[in-house]
This record gives structure tokens, sequence and C-alpha cells, in this order.
């Protein structure tokens, strides 16, 4: 039976179809939706998917569409199973406080990326950067501890985007490109 995964942020939900429940399987099918087109996943998007056996999801845009998305689901006899960050999982540590605060899809990216790194030989660090309604820049150590990084506004990546491509990063301000906040690109 094939596999379904689901990322579901703050815009859009992500779907990827693989052929197995294992790193590696083969994708078989893939999709994006922004969030205001959910209620009709299982009458258009998955509509032809085969039957998933098993589904794993992550969640950030909060409980009512989470519920939405269940609702879709219900076009296959599955039973849906949902991350949530905690204090370890899969060889990772998570050095938060309150390790639930800590934003599941960037718990998943980290938990990701370790493995990614275990599968190429030696433990090491990884830095884990992520570009979506907002940008995190998240830090694991070579033991698979989580050493923070905070996540950059919404505004400060508006500023950032620019027909044609990207602009170099410039704090608001007076000091706004000073040698001192230039980016190593511009002459």
């Amino acid at each position: 039976m094939t596999f379904l995964a689901i990322d579901i942020g703050n815009t859009r939900l992500k779907w990827a179809q693989y052929s197995a429940p294992r790193p590696g399987a083969a994708l078989l099918k893939h999709g994006a939706v922004f969030l205001e087109t959910i209620d009709s996943l299982a009458e258009k998007d998955w509509r032809t998917l085969a039957a998933p056996g098993s589904m794993l999801g992550c969640v950030v845009a909060g409980e009512g569409v989470k519920r939405r998305v269940q609702e879709q689901l219900e076009l296959w006899d599955l039973e849906p199973r949902w991350v949530v960050s905690s204090a370890r999982a899969c060889g990772v540590v998570n050095s938060y406080d309150h390790p639930s605060r800590l934003g599941v899809d960037r718990w998943v990216a980290l938990i990701g990326a370790r493995h990614r790194v275990l599968a190429q030989g030696a433990a090491r660090p990884v830095l884990v950067v992520m570009v979506g309604t907002a940008v995190t820049v998240d830090a694991l150590d070579a033991h698979g501890r989580f050493l923070g990084g905070p996540p950059l506004s919404a505004p400060l990546v508006r500023r950032v985007r620019k027909p044609g491509g990207l602009s170099p990063v410039h704090p608001p301000g007076p000091e706004a490109g000073s040698a001192q906040t230039r980016s190593s690109t511009e002459s």
C-alpha cells in the first residue's frame, strides 16, 4: 500500500504519495493547494490517487484546518497520524523549555535533516533553512541536539522579495546599506 505525507503550512497544504512508508520510496504523485481550496481535495487533487495504506502529516495552520483536511481524508479508510513536537524523537533532542512550542514543521525538518546526514556517513552538525511564510534557520549539533534558531519575521521576508529575484537583506533604519550590513556580493 502507498503512503501519503501531508504538510499543512500557514498558506498552503503540500502532499506527496510514495510507494511505501520508508525513506527512499518512489514518489508517485505530489501537489500543493492553498488552504482556501482544501475542502475540494477529495473531489479534485486526491480523486485519482490509489488508496494510501498509511498517512503522516504535520499541521501549523491550527486545529480547524486540520479537521477540514481530516474530512477530505475520509475518501479512504485511513487513520490519520499527525506529528507533534516533543522533547525527543528519532535521535533528535528538542532544547526548548516547552518542546511543544517548536513548530511541528521545523521539528519534522530537523529530524529529516539529522537522518539524511546519518545516511551519508558520520554524524555532523546540521543547519536547516526553511523558506515559506516565514524563514527559519535552525541548527543541530553532531549529537542531534537542537541548538535553536528564531524564525525571521514575515515583514523582513517581504522586504527581500523583488520582481525577478531577491535583493540583499538590509536591516531597516539608517544603518541600512552601510558597509557592515551590505551583502558580500555587492560591489
